[in-house]
């Protein structure tokens, strides 16, 4: 939409204007990707035209590290610069890059009126209508940028929002946030007792590592399950559903799981 080969001193500022048409439905939602090579810079994100304006300043904040600092809002009456910018004034300094996530899930319920979702910081990632066997598995991954995120700019973690809606076991969409720096860019949704539990880690669930560490989070076991673990919770609940095993039985299996 726009390429430079100067440089835009502090002094100036650029306007690019266009017309993006409307869908006939929901919010005008579109990527903008900033690239300034000379700065190491690399940058995509989204915004939501119909909720927080049609106006974006970009800059880059020369005094900070020259990291890229972007406003968006609903009018074109931007503040003066506060520092010394490229084109714009300093509020947010936006992280660059992007952080890997693989999201695999097992035995999920869903129909053509009770649809399995996922939703990664409120964009929809998964959408699936096909009921799956206790033995079947999916997996999503790609990678969500640096930018996108539930915690403070400033803060060196990538923190997302992952949200599960599964209608078909009539709970409540619940919404995570994930430390994917922390806690790691694997992610197991499965259906335990009737509940979506998630756990998170360094190692996929084929011993695949992305970092050294591992740790599970949103779980009340004491270890991190396996999948064909978590299958296998999933089968005792079901016969514990349909009478064959006792609560007690089902209890003393589940915990030699747990604590094993």
């Amino acid at each position: 939409m726009y390429t430079r080969q100067d440089d835009i001193p502090s002094s100036k500022s650029v306007v690019v204007k266009g017309n993006i048409p409307s869908p006939p439905h929901g919010d005008l939602i579109v990527t903008l990707t900033v690239l300034i090579p000379a700065l190491g810079i690399e940058s995509e994100q989204e915004f939501n035209l119909s909720q927080s304006g049609p106006f974006v300043l970009i800059g880059v904040d020369v005094l900070d590290n020259k990291s890229l600092t972007i406003k968006q809002q609903t009018n074109e009456h931007f503040p003066e610069p506060q520092v010394n910018l490229v084109g714009g004034s300093s509020q947010v300094n936006v992280p660059t890059g992007s952080s890997d996530i693989y999201i695999t899930f097992a035995g999920i319920p869903a129909n053509e009126n009770q649809p399995f979702e996922i939703y990664i910081n409120q964009n929809q990632a998964h959408k699936s209508t096909q009921d799956m066997g206790l033995n079947h598995k999916g997996m999503i991954k790609g990678q969500v940028p640096k930018s996108k995120r539930t915690n403070e700019m400033s803060s060196p973690d990538h923190e997302i929002a992952l949200l599960v809606k599964v209608p078909a076991l009539g709970i409540e969409p619940v919404e995570h946030h994930l430390n994917l720096t922390q806690h790691g860019s694997f992610v197991m949704l499965s259906v335990v007792d009737g509940q979506i539990e998630i756990t998170q880690s360094d190692v996929d669930h084929n011993g695949h590592v992305a970092n050294e560490q591992q740790q599970a989070v949103v779980t009340p076991s004491k270890k991190q399950l396996s999948a064909d673990e978590l299958v296998y919770l999933q089968k005792l609940a079901d016969l514990r559903n349909a009478g064959i095993l006792t609560e007690d039985e089902f209890n003393k299996k589940k915990n030699d799981i747990l604590n094993g």
